[in-house]
């Protein structure tokens, strides 16, 4: 291995090479709050996103995107926009290998019931109802 060692020398000054002072130094003001720039990107509010934590009626990709969690279509030529997830006796989908969904699943302790099959994940209906399985039948 070979080992390389360089070294600086100062060159004494010339007569003939003009002094070109410093430029100034720029003053060190603590604690100064950060005055915005034109190149600063704008400031996003922290319940806000841009691509998570996104509000229902927002475009989005994947349902882990949106405040709901669901990424949602009505049709296959609709756009997916985050959506509220559905309530009691409202028709739900199963979760999805996609994350995405043509009905919402259902709301926090309720169950989407319904029928569920493989070929139904694969093409994404697997749809049902969402009841609140502690109620009684």
């Amino acid at each position: 291995m070979t080992t390389l060692c360089l070294t600086a020398v100062a060159l004494p000054a010339s007569p003939d090479i003009p002094h070109i002072p410093a430029p100034p130094a720029i003053p060190d003001i603590p604690d100064s709050p950060h005055v915005p720039h034109i190149h600063d990107p704008p400031a996003v509010p922290e319940d806000e996103g841009i691509i998570i934590n996104l509000k229902n009626g927002e475009l989005c990709l994947f349902s882990v995107q949106c405040k709901s969690s669901c990424c949602h279509r009505s049709s296959g030529i609709d756009l997916f926009r985050c959506a509220p997830r559905a309530a009691e006796r409202e028709t739900c989908s199963k979760k999805t290998l996609y994350g995405t969904y043509y009905y919402c699943p259902c709301e926090n302790g309720l169950k989407c019931e319904g029928d569920w099959s493989i070929g139904g994940s694969i093409t994404n209906t697997n749809f049902g109802t969402c009841t609140d399985p502690n109620s009684p039948h």
